[in-house]
């Protein structure tokens, strides 16, 4: 290293590894090769040394990779050298094992997210027969999947009274789409869009979330998330003091917890051996049946 730094201003000390093998462990490629470029660089006079290391590098760390690059990092910036350490989220090379499980890893979420746009378009077409027959053909409307799974589906539009839920999955077997409605108000829409926090949510929701004026609470919850009942995200906006909606700084209540029975029922839903997934009780049901707030 004496010999090559010779006559240099700078080094780039790229010399590092993601796992130790038999004949390679972190202390001989990280920091022993750290030692040796600090002597190198002392002796040839070089004027400064940049050293591309990873997020996390600790002596502290609990990872033996980290630590190994935290005692690394410190060999350099305590040298004579003027020492630039760059934390990098990882460096791989051709042929590495890091570089073809990141090769494989981009190929299936590329796959992945493929998919999922084409089962969107196939769900959202699915369902447009039902909403043109209600004249909401042209209503605000969300297609995402259930929870864990790209081969159920929900579907929410927003009417002007009411909010309609749509089930349907892509192993279905040509039942009829089951409706699930429930009340949306303009007029308690209207009360949150004079507070600050529920000018925001509607902002950040794109509109998705209900409102509902309680006896002391003006409560907003952002319906994209969960489902029914479910929603992980609901915030108190208002208080109600002497007949007049106070505004406050919102906040988040409890999230709700999951019936256990909910994830078998997605499940048989998901697969098909049930038709019907009740979003309000989060149970399935045979061909034929309407939801409680279900309308045919």
């Amino acid at each position: 290293l004496g010999v090559a730094a010779a006559g240099c201003d700078a080094a780039i000390h790229l010399v590092g590894i993601l796992r130790q093998t038999p004949s390679t462990s972190y202390a001989v490629a990280h920091e022993d090769s750290c030692r040796a470029l600090a002597a190198a660089a002392q002796k040839a006079d070089l004027h400064q040394i940049v050293y591309p290391s990873i997020f996390g590098a600790n002596p502290a760390s609990g990872n033996a990779c980290l630590a190994s690059k935290g005692r690394a990092e410190r060999i350099l910036l305590e040298s004579p050298t003027a020492t630039t350490v760059l934390r990098l989220p990882m460096v791989v090379g051709p042929g590495e094992p890091a570089t073809r499980a990141l090769a494989v890893g981009l190929t299936l979420s590329s796959g992945y997210l493929l998919w999922s746009l084409v089962a969107q378009q196939w769900m959202t077409q699915r369902v447009m027969p039902g909403l043109a027959e209600r004249g909401l053909s042209e209503a605000p409307r969300l297609v995402q999947p259930m929870p864990f799974s790209t081969l159920l589906w929900r579907v929410t539009v927003l009417g002007e009274q009411q909010r309609l839920e749509i089930v349907t999955g892509v192993l279905d077997n040509g039942d009829a789409l089951t409706v699930e409605t429930f009340p949306r108000s303009p007029q308690d829409y209207a009360q949150a869009m004079q507070v600050p926090a529920g000018r925001k949510l509607a902002w950040f929701t794109r509109g998705f979330m209900d409102v509902e004026a309680g006896p002391d609470q003006l409560l907003a919850t952002d319906i994209r998330l969960g489902v029914p009942g479910l929603h992980p995200f609901q915030f108190v906006l208002a208080e109600q003091q002497e007949g007049v909606w106070q505004a406050l700084p919102s906040y988040k209540l409890p999230r709700p917890m999951a019936n256990p029975q909910a994830w078998p029922a997605l499940l048989d839903r998901t697969l098909s051996r049930q038709p019907i997934l009740c979003l309000t009780t989060l149970e399935t049901l045979p061909a034929g049946s309407v939801c409680p707030s279900g309308m045919p």
